[in-house]
């Protein structure tokens, strides 16, 4: 049986976690986050049902008891006790608990941590669900992370946030490494492989300070030195997309931020962010977010930035 990390909360903590409401545009949710905070954590025993809805929030379901079910882009998720479940910004989903189910909830905002380094190595992998259940070899540390977060939002002192935003990065590495680290590798050595895994994030590290650039395929081989066939294939293995993917992903990641927090048009946005084209730009954002970039920053402005 997996180790049980969960620390019990106090009851008066867990009568605070009630807390609050949902403020719904459509079905477009803004997270009723704490006054100054932007990490949310709910405790939920009273089988609810949740219709169809996103957020910008990356959102975290760890069940303890009873069943949950949550579909997401039409695939359905059936969670059983101390099974995890990661919900990217910006996917569209529904859940449904069980009478009597226990299940913390994890909302919280990437705007402060997603231009560290290395984070977007992360972004294919973020950008899909991630189901931990607990014959998964990772779930017993990220239920001990999420445990910890939990002890500590429930029993609040200072650095709180700050504490428990560094166990989400250590969560997000630790998933990371374990993706990288299961590639099977296209070199004969260990050495080698490694190589290939420096490289790549290595060309990562570029697009995510060049995406604003009219950057192509034969620049980014160019600069690491490989074919663009040898980069392609290599980009494709290690990350599960494409180079034109991945950079795409940036970019509405970037227009997303601007729209939330700029006055600037449609098209001025499309342009810093390294679009050519509003047709395209449209035709992007809509594969990615299934929404038009207009009605994403009338539905996110019409509610009123957290």
């Amino acid at each position: 049986m997996p180790q049980k990390y969960y620390v019990q909360p106090t009851i008066r903590s867990f009568g605070q976690s009630y807390k609050g409401y949902r403020k719904m545009v459509q079905n477009h949710e803004i997270v009723d986050y704490l006054p100054n905070s932007s990490f949310r954590i709910w405790y939920n025993t009273t089988g609810a049902k949740f219709d169809t809805h996103w957020h910008t929030a990356v959102e975290i379901e760890f069940l303890l008891k009873g069943g949950c079910s949550v579909t997401l882009d039409q695939q359905e998720y059936s969670l059983s006790p101390g099974d995890i479940l990661i919900t990217p910004s910006g996917v569209v989903h529904k859940m449904e608990q069980q009478d009597g189910c226990e299940l913390f909830v994890f909302l919280f905002e990437l705007d402060d941590i997603i231009d560290l380094k290395g984070f977007t190595s992360l972004m294919p992998i973020m950008s899909k669900p991630i189901y931990l259940s607990v014959q998964n070899s990772l779930r017993d540390k990220a239920a001990a992370l999420l445990n910890q977060c939990i002890h500590a939002y429930f029993n609040p002192s200072s650095f709180m946030e700050l504490e428990n935003y560094a166990r989400i990065l250590s969560l997000f590495a630790l998933i990371g490494r374990a993706h990288f680290d299961s590639v099977k590798p296209t070199a004969n050595t260990p050495v080698k492989h490694e190589f290939h895994l420096t490289v790549i994030q290595s060309a990562m590290d570029y697009i995510d300070m060049h995406y604003m650039d009219d950057i192509t395929l034969d620049d980014i081989a160019d600069k690491v030195g490989f074919s663009k066939f040898h980069f392609s294939r290599l980009f494709k293995q290690y990350t599960n997309t494409t180079f034109h993917q991945f950079l795409s992903m940036k970019r509405i990641d970037m227009a997303d931020r601007l729209m939330q927090s700029s006055a600037a048009s449609i098209t001025e946005i499309a342009m810093q962010v390294g679009f050519t084209s509003i047709p395209t730009f449209n035709r992007v954002y809509r594969s990615i977010r299934n929404c038009t970039p207009s009605e994403y920053k009338a539905l996110y402005q019409g509610a009123g930035a957290r």
